[in-house]
């Protein structure tokens, strides 16, 4: 063989390893490039995230300052109330049987604060200031806007019959208002 034809052909064949090599290796490069460019993406996505989150935590403590000022008021705002077992009893001042200095004194439809007497509303207590409401179990908020023969720690509830309050008779249940007991 002629030594120009294995020169030659030794040079092919080394252009042609060296061609394959660059070609594997451009394609080694261009697969970490594309790698690279996801690997960015995805630093930027979780960047992202992790801005989202700090906004996310940044408004959960402005919620958790107002809650804490919401209890804060709340726990002062419990301070000035009572809640006391009381004795409940029931006048009908407003029905046609309604028997005066029982059921009321004057002019039936007037409360002693001078308020109409109004069924749903209207109670009567003699420890406690008329226009404080009370919120009385098992029946809600009631306004203390009449007086009678009562003792400490009774609220007389008033309803439309006479028949009803005596139905209901007494019994105890707990009282819930703002304000000292006997600051009339």
């Amino acid at each position: 063989m002629n030594i120009k034809i294995a020169l030659t052909l030794i040079a092919i064949y080394i252009v042609g390893v060296l061609g394959g090599y660059q070609a594997g290796y451009q394609a080694a490069t261009d697969g970490y490039e594309t790698e690279l460019v996801n690997i960015r993406e995805r630093i930027r996505e979780a960047e992202a995230d992790i801005e989202n989150q700090r906004q996310i935590y940044k408004h959960l403590q402005e919620i958790q300052e107002k809650n804490n000022r919401i209890i804060d008021k709340l726990e002062e705002l419990l301070k000035t109330w009572e809640v006391y077992e009381a004795e409940i009893t029931y006048y009908a001042p407003l029905d046609p049987n309604a028997v005066e200095g029982m059921c009321y004194s004057g002019d039936p439809t007037v409360t002693a604060s001078g308020a109409p007497v109004e069924i749903g509303v209207t109670a009567a207590a003699n420890d406690l200031p008329f226009g404080t409401l009370v919120f009385i179990e098992g029946h809600g908020p009631r306004i203390i806007q009449d007086r009678g023969a009562l003792d400490p720690g009774q609220i007389d509830v008033a309803v439309w019959a006479r028949e009803e309050a005596l139905q209901r008779g007494r019994h105890p249940a707990k009282a819930i208002y703002a304000g000292k007991k006997g600051t009339i």
